[in-house]
Order: C-alpha cells, then structure tokens, then sequence
C-alpha cells in the first residue's frame, strides 16, 4: 500500500484529528493513536454498540479509528513521536515544544490542529463544529428551505481532517516541516467556494439535496431555476 513503512503518532481528541489518522491508517501507515488514561473521551459518544466483554463504545469512535494501534499516554510518548514520520497533535501545544521534537527528529512533519490557530484574537478560545461553521458562514447554506438551518456535528472535522492529510503529505515528500491547521480556516475555504457559486450573489440553502443532482426524486433547490441542474420542481 501506498503508505507502508510510514509511522504517524495521533495524539489529542477530537474528529478532525483522529479523520485524519484514519485516511493514513487506510493507506497502511502504522498509525499509533496515543489516548490518555480512561481512553480518548470520544469512546462514549452515541450511538453505542457492543464490543464484548459486557462493554458497550462508539460506533463513531470505532468508525475513525480503523487499522490503528491504541496506546495509553505515559513515559513512551517520546519515544513514539521521536521515531515517527508524521506528528498529528490537536494538543494545546507551544509551538516550541514542537521546536524541541523536531530538533530531534528534524525529517518529523507536525500537523498542529485547533480550533482558531496558533495566531490571532480567537486563538485562546475553545469552540465546536457548528461554531465554526457558523463564524465561516457555512451554516446558511445547508438544510431545508422552510424550516430552521440545521446544525449537525463533524462535518468540520473531516474537512479539516482531510486539509490535515495533504498538508502531512506535502510536508512527508518536501521534507519535515510544521503546519498549523486551523479547524474555522479550513471552513472558510468552502465559504469561499460557496459564496463564488451563486449566480446572484453568494449560495442559498439547496433543501435536503445538498449534493445536486445526486438525489433527484421529490428534491429542488430553494431558488427556483438555480443553475439548471436538471431537477424538476415538483407539482
């Protein structure tokens, strides 16, 4: 597989980060996913299914995290960061701390995800998917059209987690490097798309078929004619 020989040390919590140790453990990277005592919190997130042994953990959590080695946080942490490749850390780290990592191991490639960055106003603050969603302007543009706009989680997090994945990339075969990854600037990459698609100024709301024309039957957009996409208004 494409990522064989490659190792990536995940430590941290959330859906973005662990989105993108998935997309290296599916390319067979040896993906080490570092959790703290307890395990990573994501464990108990709805729906639960069983696991054996009378326990019962997130098909969320289970869905991220195939194909990869869990380790419990304790004295091997530097030991695992030192030898990998790839560093994916949602921590709320100093960017000197990854100074020091990659001053001993300098081909390590750290992917450092947050909320707001490293830099700016909101950098301090701790938000959620729809909040930064919402700040981006994303949220305007999703749901149906006669009813409140809907707020679901984690669509955030896989942007993010794939705006992670190539930026590890490029930084694995241009050599190591750190990349600070903003979970509200990767949304406001799509806002820039959306409000550039509009015919008429920025995007509306398409109803429940946000996806064109893939789900036809009974579906329209909220603007009558928007584009011609081929989707009849129903009668």
């Amino acid at each position: 597989m494409p990522l064989s020989g490659f190792r990536v040390v995940e430590i941290g919590g959330g859906t973005a980060l662990a989105y993108a140790g998935r997309i290296f453990a599916g390319l067979r990277a040896d993906v080490r996913k570092i959790e703290p005592p307890g395990g990573d919190p994501l464990r108990g997130l709805a729906p639960l299914v069983d696991v054996g042994g009378g326990r019962r953990e997130s098909a969320h959590f289970a869905w991220l995290n195939v194909g990869k080695h869990s380790v419990i946080s304790g004295d091997g942490d530097a030991a695992l960061i030192a030898d990998a490749d790839i560093l994916l850390d949602a921590r709320r780290t100093d960017a000197r701390e990854h100074d020091r990592l990659r001053a001993a191991n300098p081909a390590l490639v750290i992917i450092a995800i947050s909320w707001f960055g490293a830099n700016g106003p909101y950098r301090d603050f701790v938000a959620t998917d729809a909040t930064c969603r919402a700040l981006a302007g994303l949220v305007e543009a999703i749901g149906p059209c006669d009813k409140p706009i809907a707020i679901t989680d984690h669509q955030a997090d896989i942007v993010t987690g794939l705006c992670a994945f190539i930026a590890a990339m490029a930084g694995l075969f241009g050599g190591g490097r750190r990349y600070d990854l903003s979970i509200h600037e990767a949304c406001v990459m799509l806002a820039e798309s959306h409000t550039a698609q509009g015919p008429d100024g920025p995007r509306g709301r398409w109803g429940v078929n946000r996806f064109s024309g893939t789900f036809p039957i009974g579906v329209y957009p909220c603007r009558e004619g928007w584009l011609g996409l081929g989707i009849s208004t129903p009668q």
